[in-house]
């Protein structure tokens, strides 16, 4: 654990535009600030875990020559020389994506993924590809293949997932951009879990390729220490991309500048799902904070068949991944809740399926009324503060059994494609951090990301650097 006297104010974490302007004065160059992450990858991950593989000769070169061109004021883009990290589920040119699995083939990508590809051609600095789970498929980050990836505030506890080791990376300063995906939280849930920014855009806002059965839920999405850094990426990021013929390329509204008063919906919980009394307390008060700038009302959503309609799909996904793997040997090498995921969607009934697409479209149709009274949600990221690295769910605090569904609140943004964002929003009594989580209509990510710029400036957060 990262004693008190190493916490470091938000204020002290230069945002993207801040480093622009810092390499077009020369007061700092990108060689300097990738060597200064390559530092701190090399300092700490040896206890975090955050990273599967560090690039660090190709980022040195690719930094440098980003360095000629700020020099010849003739950068690429804003993102120009700022060092990111990509979650190990997109594909960069020339790497081997391992997802997390001893089955996946030893064979370098023939092409970027489509945001990688964006990111590459802003000049963004790759330093290396973070840990995921295998497949991606659960709620924290260890897998057969990389091991655990452990919470920088305690390295007993999960940073949460599946990219865990791209919030890890935020929290300690090992880059800028980190690049995740979420097809359930996977982006916020580790954002809540590690006091980091998660953002889930818009369903289909962000190109994705190749395609695979959690298309209709599943999005790239990013990490990051400020808000700024994840506005600042992403012009790049939602550039079109031909191989996504469904990518929405109006995603994202032009506000003409908000009401005179906003209206919120407070969730404090929903379906009698457990809320740790501090997570509670936290929401609760960000709630009120938000009345400066919202006419805030609690309700209670009717999403009691949220879960059931998640877990319906996950399975069903689950099992088109395993299909690819059909031998005993293979099997056996693969995580056991993944196998055991999958063995339970090849077992479901077609009707179950076609029943939670009945579920998914009632959802939104309802989310679409809800939006007509509220201009967005707030609710817990999580239920919980971390728990212990190396299991995959919880004990539920009040009945002792494992809490399966312990990570109700993100999926209602997959389910339904709306925007997210969980904000940091204090710590538990033993320095655990605490999360909110911000909800808002489709295609009004930039609402969403202002009220986030909003409470990081009411609620600042620390870092452990």
């Amino acid at each position: 654990m990262f004693s008190n006297n190493l916490l470091q104010p938000s204020e002290t974490r230069r945002s993207i535009p801040e480093i622009t302007d810092m390499f077009q004065s020369g007061a700092l160059s990108p060689m300097e600030l990738t060597q200064d992450c390559l530092n701190k990858i090399s300092v700490h991950d040896e206890k975090l875990n955050a990273f599967c593989l560090v690039t660090a000769e190709s980022a040195l070169a690719a930094a440098r020559e980003s360095e000629k061109r700020w020099r010849n004021g003739t950068p690429l883009s804003p993102l120009d020389g700022i060092p990111a990290t990509i979650k190990d589920l997109f594909e960069v040119k020339g790497q081997v994506m391992r997802q997390g699995s001893y089955l996946m083939p030893d064979r370098p990508a023939k092409a970027d993924s489509p945001v990688v590809k964006n990111l590459r051609k802003a000049g963004a600095v790759f330093l290396g590809a973070t840990a995921t789970p295998e497949f991606g498929h659960k709620g924290v980050t260890d897998s057969p293949l990389t091991g655990i990836t452990r919470n920088p505030w305690n390295t007993k506890k999960t940073p949460g997932g599946s990219s865990g080791g791209s919030a890890v990376a935020a929290a300690m300063d090992m880059g800028m951009i980190h690049l995740g995906s979420d097809a359930g939280g996977s982006c916020r849930i580790p954002a809540s879990f590690t006091g980091v920014f998660g953002y889930k855009p818009t369903q289909n806002a962000l190109p994705i390729f190749p395609a695979t059965f959690f298309y209709s839920f599943s999005t790239p999405g990013l990490l990051a220490a400020r808000i700024d850094d994840i506005t600042s990426c992403l012009p790049i990021l939602r550039k079109r991309d031909a191989r996504d013929p469904t990518q929405v390329t109006s995603a994202f509204k032009k506000t003409k500048g908000h009401k005179k008063t906003l209206k919120a919906a407070y969730i404090p919980s929903f379906a009698d799902i457990y809320v740790h009394p501090e997570t509670a307390k936290a929401v609760k008060k960000t709630a009120q904070q938000l009345q400066d700038i919202a006419a805030v009302e609690e309700i209670m959503p009717q999403l009691e068949k949220l879960v059931e309609l998640t877990n319906i799909n996950w399975l069903a996904g689950a099992s088109t991944i395993i299909e690819h793997f059909p031998d005993q040997k293979s099997l056996a090498k693969m995580d056991p809740s993944m196998r055991l995921f999958g063995e339970m969607g090849q077992n479901m009934p077609l009707s179950r399926f076609l029943h939670a697409r009945q579920l998914q479209l009632e959802l939104r149709q309802y989310c679409a009324k809800l939006f007509k009274q509220y201009d967005f949600l707030v609710m817990p990221t999580t239920p919980t503060p971390a728990f212990q690295a190396g299991v995959q769910s919880p004990r539920h605090p009040e009945t002792g059994d494992i809490w399966y569904d312990w990570t109700p609140f993100t999926f209602l943004a997959n389910m339904a494609g709306l925007p997210a964002i969980s904000v940091p929003a204090g710590f538990s009594a033993d320095g655990l951090p605490l999360a909110v989580q911000i909800i808002g209509a489709p295609m009004d990510d930039i609402s969403v990301l202002d009220i986030g710029a909003w409470l990081e400036q009411a609620m600042p957060p620390v870092y452990p650097v």
